[in-house]
């Protein structure tokens, strides 16, 4: 049996923002950046873990601007 599940980031990035469906445009983005700067200090946090044990980190990758989606 094989089963397949899509989910569009809309959906995804909507449902990881806790009460999206209760909040105005405004909140949503305010909450949308505040998701997107506590990635950013995890994702750096990790990356700084990583480089300590030896590995090679890509520096220059930026993550895509997906509020275009979300909203």
């Amino acid at each position: 049996m094989l089963r397949y599940t899509i989910q569009t980031i809309r959906y995804d990035e909507r449902n990881s923002i806790s009460n999206f469906d209760q909040m105005n445009s405004q909140e949503l983005e305010m909450a949308f950046q505040k998701m997107v700067e506590k990635n950013k200090l995890v994702r750096f946090s990790q990356e700084r873990e990583a480089k300590q044990k030896g590995y090679k980190i890509d520096e220059n990758y930026q993550d895509p601007d997906v509020w275009s989606y979300v909203k």
